[in-house]
């Protein structure tokens, strides 16, 4: 995921984890490599988005989200996604969303099929209930340029069709016109 959207241009992106690159990251984790073996995770996955975009800012956050810190971290994005391998984290995740009316864009990958899922709970029209998905229009509404990344435990875009990732390439180069043009 994040490797995409660094080659999508996305302005910032955060990225959440605890943890260091082990030689069994590598096969699923593609942000890593061998010569980044036992560092931290968000300075591996920093240095190949350099290497990759130079213009994408990267914001490392070498820590576990949890119940004290989801609402602060994911407050400062305007999309999250969230590629968690457990329960308890996507819960907490969602939950915090939800409470800082932030989209949250979700994916799992399973032996042979796979799927992404965008949340926006926090949204209702105007009689006040929640607007069905094909009415909200774009994933990534606005000026969206800061996107958070909670560590995935495998490629997911690159086991699933990227028809979001095109999409939102295409919302960001109409936009891109609309601001600069």
């Amino acid at each position: 995921v994040i490797l995409y959207l660094a080659a999508a241009g996305v302005g910032t992106i955060g990225i959440v984890d605890d943890d260091t690159v082990s030689l069994d990251n590598l096969q699923r984790q593609v942000v890593h490599d061998t010569p980044h073996i036992g560092t931290p995770k968000v300075e591996s996955a920093r240095d190949m988005v350099a290497r990759l975009n130079p213009h994408v800012m990267v914001e490392t956050h070498a820590t576990r989200i949890d119940a004290a810190n989801a609402l602060e971290l994911i407050g400062r994005y305007d999309i999250v996604t969230d590629g968690s391998d457990n329960f308890a984290t996507r819960y907490l995740v969602s939950d915090a969303c939800y409470l800082a009316k932030k989209p949250l864009v979700f994916g799992a990958v399973g032996p042979f099929d796979g799927h992404i899922t965008t949340l926006k709970p926090h949204e209702t029209g105007p009689d006040g209930k929640p607007i069905p998905p094909q009415a909200l229009g774009a994933i990534f509404p606005g000026k969206a340029v800061r996107a958070a990344l909670l560590w995935t435990d495998g490629p997911l875009l690159m086991e699933i069709p990227s028809s979001r990732l095109d999409e939102f390439t295409e919302r960001r180069r109409a936009l891109a016109r609309r601001y600069f043009e």
